[in-house]
C-alpha cells in the first residue's frame, strides 16, 4: 500500500520534527514503516496526520478530491443544512437516544 501525497500538509507543520515525520512518510512505502523508522508508534504517526489535516481543513485547504463538495453556508452553523431550519435545543437527535 503506497502512502498518499501529504505534501499539502507541510505548511501546517509547526515544528521541525513534524516536517521530519512527513519526510519519513513520503520516503517510505507505508505509514507503519515510517513510524518504525522514526521510533514511534504507528498510532502516533496517524495522530500527527489527523492534527495536520484538521489545521488544513480549518484554514479551508482540502486536497483534490472529486467527492469533496463545498459545504453550504448554513451547514457550518447549528441546524439542518438540507432544510435550512434551525433545530430547537429541546429536540433529541438520533445520536442521543
Amino acid at each position: 500500500m503506497a502512502t498518499k501525497d501529504y505534501e499539502y500538509l507541510r505548511r501546517f507543520c509547526e515544528t521541525d520534527k513534524q516536517r521530519y515525520y512527513l519526510d519519513l512518510i513520503r520516503d517510505n512505502a507505508t505509514i507503519r514503516q515510517a513510524a518504525r523508522e522514526a521510533g514511534i508508534a504507528e498510532r502516533n504517526m496517524m495522530k500527527l496526520l489527523d492534527r495536520l489535516r484538521k489545521r488544513a481543513t480549518a484554514a479551508g485547504v482540502v486536497p483534490e478530491n472529486p467527492l469533496v463538495k463545498e459545504m453550504p453556508a448554513r451547514a457550518a452553523t447549528e441546524g439542518d443544512f438540507r432544510t435550512g431550519r434551525r433545530r430547537r435545543r429541546d429536540q433529541t437527535s438520533v445520536a442521543q437516544i
